[in-house]
């Protein structure tokens, strides 16, 4: 993993012109975008999974709020509560821990991957500002 993200960063920061550099900041800045996304994105998924592994726990599944009839209609009779099983919680909890386990090591490995991507763009915009300084400099 780490040597796939360290040679995808080597790609995008080879050194070159100006122009190029900007670009790869803001290729790197995109990309880190990306992966804050994303981890919002697993830190929501995962609270969705650890209410589910509590109501699976208490051996009742969660169930949206029923919706209202519109006026004068009349409500249709109600549907028998759907309940877990002792047996069938356990399972279920199983598969929930699981999906959550993988929700953690996916947030994990995108966490090393930002680091990552902090550390090149702080070393893209030194390379850049050392660019321009040079250019100024030489002008």
């Amino acid at each position: 993993m780490e040597s796939g993200v360290a040679g995808e960063l080597l790609l995008l920061l080879p050194g070159g012109e100006e122009d190029q550099l900007e670009l790869r900041v803001e290729e790197l800045e995109h990309l880190l975008g990306d992966v804050l996304q994303t981890l919002s994105r697993l830190d929501t998924k995962r609270g969705r999974l650890q209410g589910q592994i509590a109501a699976a726990s208490r051996g009742k599944p969660r169930r949206r709020a029923a919706d209202h009839p519109p006026h004068g209609a009349r409500a249709p009779a109600p549907a028998p509560a759907v309940a877990y099983t002792r047996k069938g919680a356990g399972a279920v909890r199983r598969r929930l821990i699981a999906a959550a386990g993988d929700v953690d090591r996916e947030r994990e490995r995108l966490e090393a991957m930002w680091e990552q991507l902090e550390a090149a763009l702080v070393d893209a915009r030194e390379r850049l500002t050392l660019a321009e300084q040079l250019r100024l400099g030489g002008a």
